[in-house]
């Protein structure tokens, strides 16, 4: 038995939702990662006992786990750095009971933020906002059996100190490309100092140069043969999952996404065959 799973974003998927998740089963992805549908601008869409319903009937019929549930529109907001005493701190909170709940209706076990879009560390302060908030999601998820991870876009020393902040509570999803693209860090450089033990999963993109669009996995500047290689050494294991702009620029339009995205689930499996 395999000691890596696979997995693919919905959301860079030329469909999302139910579909994309059907589609993923018949591809031969393990799991999916699904978005929070617009979460507070659209009244929490995800919580309406008929759409859980259909999500959870999609993944069961396809055979395949929802993988991880993203608070994307909170993290687009930019409330996750919000004060502890703001408005926007309590929608934050309110986003993360939200989406505990939809974990724990559909058996999602991982509940996942960021500091992306307008959620950018740019200095102490948003740090310690952003550790504040992680805290408290931290307890919560604790408390109802979820598991929190984080998707940090700072570098390891900053990562770290919002994990002593959080009580040591999230986990990270590594993506392998996004410290050399946003320039706060080497992977091959961060994988080696983060605790394997931090890693809940792995995001692997790649690009053409100059980061002008995506690329094949293992075809690009991404360094992703080096970064298979590393994970192997450090003995990751666990989940690998997809997070290619399938459908954008010039990538999209050259090449067919579900062809694209087979090559990739195809090439991860060869890499990490055991």
């Amino acid at each position: 038995m395999s000691v890596y799973k696979y997995g693919i974003c919905e959301w860079l998927m030329p469909v999302t939702g139910p579909a994309a998740i059907t589609l993923a089963g018949e591809m031969g992805f393990d799991g999916v990662q699904i978005l929070d549908s617009g979460g507070e601008s659209q009244n929490f869409p995800m919580n309406n006992p008929r759409v859980q319903d259909i999500y959870k009937k999609a993944a069961d019929k396809a055979g395949i786990d929802i993988q991880t549930y993203q608070l994307q529109s909170l993290v687009r907001s930019g409330k996750v750095k919000s004060p502890q005493d703001s408005q926007g701190f309590r929608d934050a909170v309110l986003a993360i009971k939200k989406g505990i709940k939809v974990c724990r209706a559909i058996g999602i076990k991982n509940l996942m933020m960021e500091n992306f879009f307008d959620s950018f560390i740019y200095n102490d302060y948003d740090l310690e906002n952003t550790g504040a908030l992680l805290k408290v999601a931290g307890e919560l998820t604790g408390e109802a059996g979820i598991q929190l991870i984080y998707e940090s876009f700072v570098s390891v020393e900053k990562t770290l100190r919002l994990y002593e902040m959080a009580n040591r509570s999230f986990k990270l999803c590594y993506d392998t490309l996004n410290p050399q693209k946003y320039d706060f860090g080497d992977p091959l450089d961060e994988l080696r100092r983060y605790p394997l033990a931090i890693i809940d999963h792995i995001h692997f993109k790649d690009t053409a140069p100059n980061y002008t669009c995506s690329a094949l996995l293992g075809r690009g500047s991404s360094q992703f043969k080096r970064s298979v290689e590393l994970l192997r050494e450090i003995g990751y294991t666990g989940w690998l999952v997809t997070e290619n702009y399938y459908c954008e620029g010039a990538f999209g339009r050259e090449n067919d996404p579900f062809e694209s995205i087979q090559t990739d689930l195809d090439t991860m499996r060869e890499r990490f065959r055991s």
